[in-house]
């Protein structure tokens, strides 16, 4: 019987993990044109802002040519200084493994932008989460009555 509550115990502490919002939050990010295309604004999949975080500016028709780099503000912003019509691309990285890409067009009818990665559902996480421990246990337990 003994067995049985390592089991539950354990089952009980991987649940505890992946319903912590710090683990289950901190995996997306995302970049938006604000203040009518002369800012942008990086921030995760929980809200909080990508801060201090590197960005990298690339000119248009040459994708591996960097226009400008700076770092995002502490509230995530960084001021655009594009201002050439064409396709602009903009990354935001923070070192650890979170990338927001961010595509904007200048034009004569102004700036529009075209978001790259967008905000993961925070349910479909933890559901998906809960979901892969749950299997992960019952091919153990499978595996271990055969045995």
């Amino acid at each position: 019987m003994m067995n049985g509550w390592r089991m539950v115990a354990l089952s009980l502490m991987f649940l505890a993990v992946m319903v912590n919002p710090r683990t289950v939050t901190a995996h997306g990010a995302e970049c938006r044109l604000v203040e009518n295309g002369l800012m942008i604004e990086a921030s995760y999949d929980d809200g909080s802002p990508m801060a201090y975080c590197d960005v990298s500016v690339f000119r248009p028709g040459s994708p591996d040519s960097v226009f400008v780099t700076g770092t995002t503000s502490e509230d995530g912003r960084f001021s655009l200084v594009a201002r050439a019509e064409g396709k602009w691309k903009i990354e935001v990285d923070d070192g650890m493994g979170h990338l927001a890409v961010l595509e904007m067009e200048i034009g004569r009818g102004g700036v529009t932008g075209d978001q790259s990665f967008v905000r993961r559902d925070r349910t479909l996480q933890v559901v998906t989460g809960v979901s892969i421990i749950f299997g992960i246990f019952g091919l153990y337990s499978i595996f271990r009555r055969k045995h």
